[in-house]
């Protein structure tokens, strides 16, 4: 499995990255408040045959939490399991 993430901003307290399968498989994106990761915004594309919480969403969250405890945003980044 894995899970392809692509920072789409940065800013007012707010981080957003796409995310999916891999490049040509987005399912939709992520918006979290960087000072407060208990707010958590899923939006699935209307697109995307995947229309809920997968594997792949818990993985981009996950990663997404990591970058904000590290202060670190890539603006790519793949995850294997």
């Amino acid at each position: 499995m894995m899970t392809y993430i692509k920072l789409i901003s940065n800013e007012n307290g707010f981080v957003t990255y796409e995310y999916g399968r891999d490049k040509d498989n987005m399912i939709g994106t992520i918006t979290v408040e960087i000072a407060n990761a208990d707010n958590v915004e899923f939006d699935y594309y209307k697109s995307s045959p995947i229309k809920k919480f997968c594997s792949s969403t818990g993985n981009a969250v996950t990663l997404i939490f990591r970058f904000i405890s590290e202060n670190n945003f890539p603006n790519e980044y793949v995850y294997a399991c």
